[in-house]
């Protein structure tokens, strides 16, 4: 037992933790620094470790495994004797190579050519045990740096580079040739997949390219101008890629292609690419037969990208989703295209902001596999026709939908189970939806949108066995929402937000009926409650609501009352919320209870 000694002379407990400590076995030593390696792995808090004593700065530069990640960063004039000594010092050990720029731009705080050019030669000899590669550069020096650097990467699973400094709107995206070798690893088991991140470069691979899987790449900006000619090159240096990602500044503008040829990707599953206006350019000189996913975001439509969706649609056999977002017409008019269906069994989710020139495609496609659908800015005849070939819609999402059809055309929603509508409430006066269990409606905050009858309606034509009822920014009747309310007793979660609804709605939650069968309450099944910025509602209907449904009593065996419920609300900011009222709301409340006030 370790005992404190208070007397005259005392050595602080401290000496004697120290001594324990210098007790333990190397091998335990060694393992703590593990674990605290895995914890923190910056190499510098490390070092700083092997400052304690002369033992644990011998086992520390000893092991080799602390060694094996270089942070090496530019503004360090002694970067290549950094390079050195940690090389040394890792042994055999695979690599994972880090080069930072501290943000400085100026010649006095980077590292000279020349000292540039022997951290190269230091690094080269060791680029077959790479595991992985970040590196941040000027332009310049990534060009030498890239020339100089090359030699059988055969271990590399990540590759990143980007390219920092002042960017103009005159600059120019240059491509950077990478020269590490592509020698497989022979290793059992091993992976040769490299992963590739590039930030304002577009690396062209030579010999590392087949082993490329994954690339990505974010032009930045604000860049004048990207040649399309360098990005099919850097595309068609990876033939192999099976995930491709290619992300520019909102609106960025390629050069037209002068290549005629196309890159064929045979392995291609994944394409995202956004904020490129000009994605024609890219899509029209590429071929993925294998393709399963498609994004669009930030595209200008034309004549030419219907006609290349048109042909992914026909040909892309495994395609399982498609996403068209944000994209802009700058007047084009439609093309001519195919008047043949286009039957896209395989597609499983479909997203789309629609623009006038989509529409003859839209007209022709079939896609009676869908599960996931979700159309923007589109006329009704749209949605009438891709659901009404649809046998397994199972979630659904409509925004803005014009041209309305008369009350009595009625579209059939027979398998669907989540329902989302925004900015067209009205829509719910033409579906049906009789295994309905989700149902969000959303009216336009800037103006006023009424539910008026549709709600009911679609509750009378369809009887959905809703689970969660969301409504926002509508105008509705507290007589007609309780009426709803009555005809779904199986609701779980209720959101109300930004609504018309008064304290009216809130009583009729808080007080039970008596009937023939017992004592009934609305929502008898509510376990989750938001009330957030619905001006008619007062504290004081709120906390009526909270009391009759979480109050002590609950805790008394009584199966005719219903569960506790958990709630969010937010109070508008012109609201008038005493304190007390605001404390007696967080007694009443089950928690964890969201309370807050909106802010102007």
């Amino acid at each position: 037992m370790l005992r404190s000694n208070t007397g005259a002379g005392a050595q602080p407990d401290t000496r004697i933790a120290q001594h324990s400590i210098r007790r333990l076995p190397l091998e335990v030593l060694l393992e703590l620094f593990v674990v605290f390696q895995q914890l923190d792995p910056r190499p510098s808090h490390l070092l700083r470790i092997s400052h304690v004593c002369r033992q644990w700065r011998q086992l520390i530069h000893g092991f080799s495994r602390f060694w094996s990640g270089l942070d090496l960063c530019v503004s360090n004039p002694e970067i290549d004797l950094q390079a050195a000594y940690w090389l040394e010092r890792a042994g055999q050990q695979l690599l994972c190579i880090s080069i930072r720029h501290d943000g400085s731009n100026e010649p006095d705080g980077i590292i000279s050519k020349s000292t540039l050019l022997r951290l190269v030669h230091i690094l080269r000899p060791s680029v077959p045990r790479w595991v992985s590669f970040l590196a941040q550069f000027l332009p310049s020096y990534a060009e030498l740096f890239f020339e100089e650097c090359r030699g059988p990467a055969s271990r590399l699973r990540l590759f990143s580079i980007e390219l920092v400094g002042p960017v103009y709107d005159h600059d120019i995206l240059m491509p950077k040739s990478i020269l590490l070798g592509s020698d497989p690893d022979t290793t059992p088991n091993a992976s040769n997949e490299v992963w590739v991140h590039a930030i304002r470069c577009i690396p062209i691979f030579a010999p590392l390219g087949s082993r490329v899987t994954d690339l990505q790449l974010h032009i930045g900006g604000p860049i004048g101008f990207v040649s399309a000619d360098d990005l099919l090159a850097m595309i068609s240096s990876c033939p192999n890629i099976t995930r491709l990602h290619l992300i520019g500044p909102r609106g960025q503008t390629l050069s037209e292609p002068l290549r005629e040829e196309s890159v064929v990707l045979p392995h291609l599953v994944e394409l995202e690419i956004k904020c490129i206006r000009e994605v024609d350019f890219l899509l029209r000189h590429t071929t993925f037969p294998t393709l399963r996913s498609l994004v669009l975001m930030g595209f200008e439509w034309c004549s030419e990208i219907v006609d290349i969706l048109d042909h992914v649609f026909r040909t892309c056999e495994s395609l399982a989703a498609v996403e068209l977002r944000h994209g802009f017409d700058e007047g084009f008019s439609p093309g001519a295209i195919s008047s043949n269906p286009i039957v896209a069994t395989s597609l499983v989710k479909f997203h789309m902001d629609v623009d006038p020139i989509a529409l003859p495609l839209l007209r022709l496609l079939v896609i009676p596999n869908v599960r996931d659908l979700d159309i923007r800015n589109a006329p009704f005849e749209i949605v009438h026709w891709l659901c009404s070939h649809s046998n397994f819609l199972h979630a659904a999402s409509f925004s803005a939908i014009s041209h309305l059809p008369p009350p009595h055309q009625i579209t059939s929603f027979p398998t669907l189970a989540s329902l989302y509508i925004s900015d067209t409430p009205q829509l719910l006066d033409h579906v049906q939806t009789p295994r309905l269990e989700n149902l969000t409606v959303c009216g336009v905050s800037n103006r006023s949108s009424h539910l008026k009858s549709s709600l009911r309606s679609l509750i009378e034509r369809s009887g959905p066995a809703l689970l969660t009822l969301q409504l926002t920014h509508l105008v509705v009747a507290d007589r007609d929402l309780v009426w709803c309310l009555q005809r779904l007793p199986l609701i779980t979660r209720l959101d109300i937000t930004a609504c018309s609804v008064t304290d009216t709605l809130l009583r009729s939650l808080s007080t039970p009926i008596s009937t023939e069968q017992g004592t009934e309450w609305l929502l008898p099944r509510l376990k989750s409650i938001v009330l957030a910025g619905n001006s008619h509602m007062t504290p004081s209907g709120v906390i009526v609501f909270l009391k009759s449904r979480n109050s002590p009593h609950h805790l008394e065996t009584n199966s005719t009352r219903p569960p506790r419920v958990a709630s969010d609300v937010t109070f508008a900011a012109s609201a008038h919320v005493e304190e007390g009222a605001m404390a007696e709301i967080r007694v009443s409340s089950l928690p964890p209870l969201s309370l807050r006030r909106l802010q102007l």
